[in-house]
């Protein structure tokens, strides 16, 4: 009969195993935050003023009225080129300091705190875009082209 292991009998891996569980439980018991965003900068493009808008009839005063003022104005062989942007941003962030209170209140002896105070890990995903109207004017002050690209709408949310 052979005897039962002992704790200093287990494989390295399995040692090394029960102390990475040790350090990231007494890591989670730092301060952790975690935040959301979702930033919109911009006004969103009215649908029915912009189908008002037709190539070859409506003016630059009838563009400046259904859209108001463009964010963009640049000269173009043509004429102007105006152009009117929404921006959005979603943002997720993930933070985790080892050396937070709860950390400190848990241990007595400052031992842990004082090796995992350093350690700080922060965890982040952006997602970006923009909605882009762009109308291109002749000389004589009349839409010769619109371009419109959606992409808010899809942008995906974390």
């Amino acid at each position: 009969m052979s005897p039962s292991p002992r704790a200093s009998d287990a494989p390295c891996g399995a040692r090394l195993l029960a102390l990475a569980i040790l350090v990231l439980g007494t890591a989670a018991a730092g301060c952790v935050n975690m935040t959301t965003a979702a930033v919109r900068q911009g006004n969103p493009i009215d649908e029915a003023k912009l189908a008002s808008l037709k190539p070859g009839v409506s003016t630059l005063q009838d563009v400046l009225t259904a859209l108001g003022a463009p964010l963009e104005v640049h000269a173009h062989p043509e004429g102007r080129l105006l152009v009117w942007r929404r921006a959005a941003r979603n943002t997720f962030r993930v933070g985790l300091d080892a050396g937070g209170w709860v950390l400190n209140f848990v241990d007595m002896t400052r031992v842990l705190s004082s090796l995992l105070g350093f350690f700080h890990l922060n965890l982040e995903s952006i997602h970006a875009d923009e909605d882009r109207v762009a109308i291109l004017f002749g000389r004589d002050g009349i839409v010769r082209g619109i371009g419109v690209r959606r992409a808010v709408d899809d942008l995906p949310i974390f």
